[in-house]
């Protein structure tokens, strides 16, 4: 289930960050892995919106041609 997933993705970043606190020398890679799903997120983010903005614009000339009829 979604409940169980997100549960057990809670629990692996709980482990990491302790981890993390008690071993600093393991931080830095895992920094570099965040920063890297970060910036693939808004890569993501910036493909959908540019996605929405060429589907808006495909359908706003129909209704243009709607309202000057």
């Amino acid at each position: 289930s979604d409940d169980g997933a997100a549960r057990l993705r809670r629990r692996m970043v709980e482990r990491v960050l302790t981890h993390c606190e008690t071993d600093r020398g393991a931080a830095e890679p895992l920094m570099v892995l965040l920063r890297r799903f970060a910036t693939e997120s808004a890569r993501e983010e910036a493909r959908l919106f540019c996605d929405e903005v060429v589907a808006d614009d495909a359908i706003d000339p129909i209704y243009d041609d709607l309202i000057a009829a």
